[in-house]
Formats: structure tokens, sequence, C-alpha cells
């Protein structure tokens, strides 16, 4: 798998969770164990999420190795700021599982990065 395809697969994931929180916040929070919003904010997070998105299916198709290689390390940056948050006792402890999709997704890119060095 390239490491396009993999920011690809990432995109896809943020426009899911970017089309869930814009349009139905609370349906994405429950599945989180989160809890239902009390205000705007998810939904400008969802928005921001689905322009992320379109930065990653821009980075995808275009093979845009600095804007990949940039996403490995702010990916796993959301995972160390999100288990800060938790361990502050900032943010509740289900924010680990969004960071932990975030580091996931990091790590598979930064495997296939390196393949593609390799080869």
């Amino acid at each position: 798998m390239t490491s396009a395809r993999t920011v690809l697969v990432f995109g896809l994931y943020l426009l899911l969770v970017g089309l869930g929180l814009a349009l139905a916040p609370d349906s994405v929070l429950e599945l989180l164990r989160l809890p239902p919003a009390q205000d705007f904010w998810p939904r400008i997070v969802g928005v921001l999420a689905l322009v992320l998105a379109c930065y990653y299916f821009v980075a995808a198709r275009a093979n845009l190795l600095p804007l990949i290689r940039a996403s490995v390390f702010m990916r796993f940056a959301v995972f160390g700021l999100f288990g800060t948050l938790v361990i502050l006792k900032l943010a509740p402890r289900e924010l680990n599982l969004v960071g932990l999709v975030d580091f996931a997704g990091a790590l598979w890119t930064a495997f296939a990065l390196k393949r593609e060095r390799a080869a």
C-alpha cells in the first residue's frame, strides 16, 4: 500500500467524522461515549474535519510527499496532545479513542513511506 493510499483512507475517515459531526453531532458523540452537544462547537469541528479531508484527498491524488510526511508528524502530535489533555483531566478519557485512530493512521503512513524509500 502506498503512502498516498493511506492518506486517502485517512481522508475518508475524516470525511465520515466531519459529516457526522456537522450534521448529527450527538450521534458521533454517543458513539465515542462523550456527552451530547450543548452548543455549536462539535459542528464547527465537523466542518474543520471536512476541510482537512479535502486536503488529504488532494495530497493523496497528487502524491504530495511533503504534505504526506507532515501529516505523519501531526497525527502523532494529535495523539500526544489528546493524551496530555486526558492526563491533565481537561478532557474525558474517551478522547484517547480519537487519538488512537490518528496514531494508527500515522504509523500506517510512516511504514508506507519507509517502504517507498527503500524501493
